[in-house]
């Protein structure tokens, strides 16, 4: 009857910008053939000295600065470069757009993008890269258009159609996108990046075998890449494989050891293994690395639960609620934990909230109807047990064939609250349900 926490969200690779845009340039007759070869220093100097106040000798130290993560910089020398001769505009729109897309200022990357093509129409990779800008702010269908638009102008680009397919996937459309990582690799068989989005599509798709193969495939080309360990794991997880899940999680750690997602879906596995103990060692080093990890908290207060560390249980769902109030399995979960420590108002009060945050929970009803019929036992407060077959009865109104809900209404009618003939008739729909008490409690029932 529990209700499981989710694996962490597949990696998926951000999009690839293009290179940034070279022109022809008299720099290049002049010795700097080869900008990389030199120091960032040593690039910049040469440039000031060889062409100071030249469009080119701007766009070139800007192109310098670009490659070594400078980007304000870089934007300036695009912008002079601006300046002095529009000829360079195109090129210098794009590679400041790029900029821009680097600092995460997407608005402003879109609309250099947009000049870009004003003055080219024909620049593929800026309506590529316009596109991945407006994917990074979460417009996928005029990332998508944007991509298509580069598409028609470049039917061979790999990077496009890798590029779409990843909008596609965000979009939740998994078939389009498997055919655009497809059609990706038949352009690029090495790209990992590709075969490792194509496996999230699969697995979400069910495709879990599918995945697999994708994943191990990139693993072949690339077996450093930690994400496709990662994805890995989350596939064998969902196919029920918790030691090989484990194995992929640990591979990837071997790699990258402060991954906090890594540690908390290794913990995930291992709790499905009932193997509490490694599945806290698992969360306390998610928490070490990323203190404010609400999930990771929740899971910890779950597995403390399972070994019966109910106060150390409650403090790490109260700490999970604190940093997420709308997570209604954490509230479910310190619900039966109060239950279980003989506290049914609290556990009423944490099973109201779970069901507030998610109308369909049926656990939560059933357990809020057990601490209305335990509060009535202890308490002996008027109307507990009407409530609790209110919520009984909500429960098989959402799941009609919920055994357990039948078999409790059937339980309470049985003990004098209402009639031995309603109670017959729900222990007998417990039992067709398949409840395994359902008949030794309708045999205690008398004939009248």
């Amino acid at each position: 009857m529990n209700e499981k926490e989710p694996n962490k969200s597949s990696a998926l690779v951000k999009a690839r910008t293009t290179a940034l845009q070279n022109v022809p340039s008299r720099l290049i007759k002049r010795g700097l053939e080869d900008l990389s070869i030199l120091s960032l220093d040593e690039t910049v100097r040469r440039l000031l000295d060889t062409v100071p106040n030249d469009a080119e000798g701007y766009f070139y130290r800007g192109l310098a600065y670009h490659q070594n993560g400078d980007y304000d910089r870089a934007i300036v020398d695009y912008t002079q470069a601006l300046c002095i001769d529009l000829n360079l505009a195109a090129n210098a729109y794009h590679n400041r757009g790029v900029a821009h897309s680097e600092k995460g200022d997407y608005d402003r990357a879109i609309a250099d993008f947009s000049r870009a093509l004003q003055i080219d129409p024909n620049l593929s990779e800026a309506y590529n890269n316009r596109g991945v800008a407006y994917a990074d702010s979460g417009d996928y269908d005029r990332a998508v258009t944007d991509y298509d638009h580069a598409l028609r102008i470049n039917p061979n680009y790999a990077d496009a159609y890798y590029n779409r397919g990843n909008a596609y996937r965000l979009k939740g459309e998994n078939d389009s996108a498997i055919a655009d990582y497809t059609k990706t690799l038949q352009l690029n068989k090495n790209l990992a990046e590709a075969l490792n989005n194509r496996g999230i599509a699969y697995c979400e798709k069910g495709h879990h075998d599918r995945a697999i193969a994708d994943y191990s495939r990139a693993l072949q080309i690339a077996p450093n890449y930690v994400a496709a360990y990662y994805n890995l794991g989350i596939a064998y997880g969902r196919k029920g494989d918790y030691d090989r899940a484990i194995e992929e999680y640990s591979r990837a750690l071997q790699i990258d050891s402060n991954d906090a997602g890594i540690h908390y879906n290794r913990g995930v596995a291992y709790q499905q293994k009932s193997d509490y103990d490694r599945a806290i060692e698992d969360f306390d080093r998610t928490l070490h690395i990323e203190p404010n990890f609400a999930l990771a908290y929740c899971q910890r207060g779950t597995a403390y639960g399972s070994k019966g560390n109910n106060d150390r249980a409650i403090s790490d769902l109260s700490k999970a609620l604190q940093l997420n109030p709308n997570h209604a399995y954490a509230y479910y979960f310190r619900g039966r934990i109060y239950l279980s420590k003989c506290d049914p108002d609290h556990a009423i009060s944490d099973f109201s909230q779970a069901i507030r945050l998610n109308p369909n929970y049926i656990d939560a009803y059933c357990l809020r109807g057990a601490a209305h019929s335990f509060n009535d036992a202890i308490n002996n407060l008027k109307g507990e047990i009407e409530s609790a077959i209110a919520d009984y009865s909500q429960a098989i109104h959402i799941n009609p064939n919920h055994a357990e809900a039948y078999f409790s209404i059937g339980s309470i009618y049985s003990k004098g609250w209402g009639n031995i003939a309603q109670a017959r008739v729900a222990l007998k729909r417990a039992k067709e349900l398949g409840h395994p008490l359902a008949q030794e409690l309708l045999d205690k029932l008398p004939e009248w």
